[in-house]
């Protein structure tokens, strides 16, 4: 087979040409909340740094007497948070046979090449998709449980950004879980959240299933349409409910849609969520809530001026490498791998409701 075949083969499938096909291709679960909530940051090597303090309200100037030294003020406590970030890396390979159909596709411009060229590019355009479904999964957790927590290839993982469940979670048992539309009280509840986080306006995020909860709540109804005893209004469109909830209580629904709260832990595995189903966390009504941070890969440390592999960095940190193996079995292996881990220094204003 002449070797000028093999040259437009690798060409096709450079690092440039999948991050290229990546940007310009519509991506069903893209943007994610996340990267509105936590935009995406570069820092070098492993550890992430940042500070987290106490905020609140602002502490008055002493009185002072003229003619005498200023009085020296506490400074406000603060914590100097470093963590060290997870390492994602994973491979999808064209091997020897999808070559040569590769190649002899190409060799007599068969209208088949270009479906296998879209299958091969889906294949590596997964790669990056699940790198940000990890970091979006890292998110939705922190947001839903106010730490992260997991298990990779049986390495635990375990981030401490200094939540408070005592003081900043409420779990609603009973009568009062919002999945009893008669008895559920959405509304104190959520008006009692804003007040532990010392909150005047917010946003709170939950899913559309807990989002339909708080709609169907006799509570929310009579609160908007009082009624006569007894009477109990209909029920009542989810955007005039949202629209209420701003208006009268300055709280905005932040609602996850189904697409892109979804993963699946392994290929062929069960369907999960993200962030679950009957959780309503409470953040600040504005602005970023912290930062996700991408670290340098190896790929993009030690293999960007390779001659043997090719290196593309796409949504900030993910990076993208393609690679020819010189020896049997030849392959051309396409690499995705990532350094990233959110900050959070505005958690102390947060409140969960475990709502149902």
């Amino acid at each position: 087979m002449p070797d000028e075949l093999i040259v437009p083969l690798t060409e096709a499938f450079s690092a440039q040409n999948i991050a290229a096909y990546y940007d310009n291709t519509p991506q069903e679960v893209r943007p994610y909340i996340g990267e509105t909530l936590f935009p995406p940051r570069r820092v070098a090597g492993l550890d992430i740094k940042y500070v987290k303090g106490k905020s609140g309200a602002p502490v008055v100037l002493r009185p002072a007497a003229f003619d005498t030294s200023a009085p020296i003020r506490t400074r406000i406590p603060f914590q100097r948070v470093i963590h060290e970030m997870p390492f994602w890396r994973e491979s999808m390979v064209v091997g020897e046979r999808e070559r040569q159909d590769l190649m002899r596709a190409l060799a007599s411009n068969d209208p088949f090449l270009e479906m296998l060229l879209v299958e091969i590019y889906n294949d590596a355009n997964g790669l990056v998709l699940g790198a940000g479904a990890a970091v979006e999964r890292m998110r939705m957790k922190l947001l839903s449980t106010g730490f992260i927590q997991f298990t990779a290839e049986g390495v635990p993982y375990d981030y401490d950004y200094g939540f408070d469940q005592a003081k900043q979670m409420t779990t609603l048992v009973g009568a009062a879980a919002w999945d009893q539309p008669e008895t559920a009280a959405p509304l104190t509840d959520i008006q009692e959240a804003m007040i532990k986080a010392r909150a005047s306006s917010a946003r709170l995020l939950l899913t559309a299933d807990t989002f339909r909860k708080i709609c169907a709540c006799k509570s929310v109804r009579l609160a908007m349409f009082p009624q006569p005893a007894g009477v109990v209004p209909s029920p009542i469109p989810p955007a005039q409910v949202a629209a209420y909830f701003e208006t009268a209580w300055r709280v905005s629904f932040m609602i996850i849609e189904e697409e892109p709260n979804t993963f699946l832990e392994r290929v062929g595995g069960e369907e999960m969520r993200m962030f679950p189903d009957g959780v309503a966390t409470l953040v600040p009504v504005a602005g970023a809530l912290g930062d996700t941070f991408y670290g340098t890969t190896p790929e993009e440390a030690d293999l960007m001026l390779s001659s043997a592999t090719n290196v593309q960095v796409v949504d900030t940190g993910v990076a993208v490498a393609t690679h020819v193996t010189p020896v049997a079995p030849i392959q051309l292996s396409t690499t995705v791998s990532q350094i990233a881990l959110p900050s959070y220094g505005r958690i102390d204003r947060m409140h969960i409701i475990n709502a149902f």
